[in-house]
């Protein structure tokens, strides 16, 4: 069938050019269209390009050097770096930063930043300007985590302040790393954190939520740990801390690096029975 029909119009198109009336007319002919060919939902589409990293960005400065990073939603395969359009590096896989030693201080540089596939695919340059220069990055004062919330905290919140300070006493600025802390809090130029969206649907879980602090030429992170609970959970506030040296009492607990900032899980428990020797 799908040989027989096109013979058959392509034979009755010859025949209406034959019998097409006074010598010297012109037959009007199309050209043939082009099937479209269904697209496989399971297969990626290489016709599209490479998307291109976001957030590129000046993470710290030192007198010969710079110390580059940047965020990619797409999990490239990896990423060429360019200096003033040459290419200095490829990043592998995973890794998101990259330093640049043996520079010329106060001498500004232009860099460029490709995310690149497997199938030889380069993306857009994103680019930054970066200037080598003698700098100290911000101190943050330790946080307390876990941070207990309510999963039902109204906007505006307020549900911890990170304290930083610069010995070069340049304008410190906040910044949420992650695109899930940012759908759920905000947090204004004085480091306060505060809910923006109503966490409901983290009840009974554990975000890790990374704050950037920058004074404009270096950036030092802090990690804050939140746990959710719902408004109708009563019990006990419940803490687990796992690692390869735990071995079931309070003494190796106490000097595990975990303790008591990071556990690996917080919970609510309305029947908790405590397991045994852990008062020892």
């Amino acid at each position: 069938m799908t040989i027989t029909k096109p013979l058959f119009i392509i034979t009755s198109l010859v025949l209406l050019a034959a019998c097409g009336g006074e010598s010297g007319n012109s037959v009007d002919t199309q050209k043939p269209v082009t099937p479209s060919i269904p697209v496989d939902p399971d297969k990626p589409d290489v016709t599209k390009p490479m998307p291109p990293v976001s957030q590129l960005r000046l993470l710290a400065t030192a007198e010969t050097s710079v110390t580059l990073g940047w965020q990619d939603a797409h999990n490239a395969s990896g990423y060429y770096v360019h200096r003033d359009g040459q290419q200095i590096a490829v990043i592998k896989q995973g890794f998101r930063s990259f330093t640049d030693s043996g520079l010329t201080a106060n001498q500004s540089y232009l860099y460029e930043v490709l995310s690149f596939n497997d199938d030889g695919k380069v993306s857009e340059p994103i680019s930054f300007k970066a200037t080598p220069q003698a700098n100290d990055a911000p101190d943050i004062t330790s946080q307390v985590t876990p941070i207990v919330l309510a999963a039902d905290a109204p906007h505006g919140y307020p549900v911890s302040q990170i304290i930083a300070t610069d010995k070069n006493h340049n304008p410190l600025t906040y910044h949420l790393a992650t695109s899930e802390a940012q759908r759920f809090f905000s947090i204004n130029e004085q480091g306060i954190l505060s809910v923006k969206h109503s966490p409901i649907e983290l009840a009974n879980k554990v975000m890790q939520v990374l704050v950037e602090v920058s004074d404009g030429l270096s950036i030092s992170t802090t990690e804050l740990k939140l746990g959710f609970i719902s408004k109708q959970q009563k019990g006990v506030h419940r803490e687990v801390y796992t690692g390869a040296n735990m071995h079931g009492n309070l003494a190796s607990l106490k000097v595990h690096p975990s303790y008591p900032h990071a556990p690996s899980s917080v919970s609510t428990e309305a029947n908790f029975s405590s397991p045994r020797n852990t008062a020892n």
